[in-house]
């Protein structure tokens, strides 16, 4: 059974030139990784038909992209909380 990391490190890899060994559950989303902000609203899109839910996409943005002031502290968006997120919402799309 393919997991919902498995399928989000999947679409990551397709879409986003990462190395699909290089994803991990830890992995930053920006940091890690190297995605930007139009990187992550394609991911939240590609998302969106591959699970058949609504992420609440400019959150995920915000949280993705705070930080990158010139001393500013990154956020952490790792791939596991995004997992994480989506399935609570499968979940609430299922009740």
């Amino acid at each position: 059974m393919t997991t919902t990391f498995d399928k989000v490190a999947d679409l990551i890899a397709e879409s986003c030139d990462v190395a699909r060994e290089d994803i991990r559950p830890q992995s930053d989303l920006t940091e890690d990784l190297g995605l930007d902000s139009v990187d992550i609203y394609d991911l939240c899109f590609a998302l969106e038909e591959t699970f058949g839910i609504e992420l609440p996409m400019e959150e995920i943005a915000e949280q993705a992209a705070a930080g990158q002031g010139e001393d500013a502290t990154p956020a952490e968006l790792p791939l596991a909380t995004l997992c994480d997120r989506i399935d609570t919402l499968i979940a609430a799309k299922q009740a």
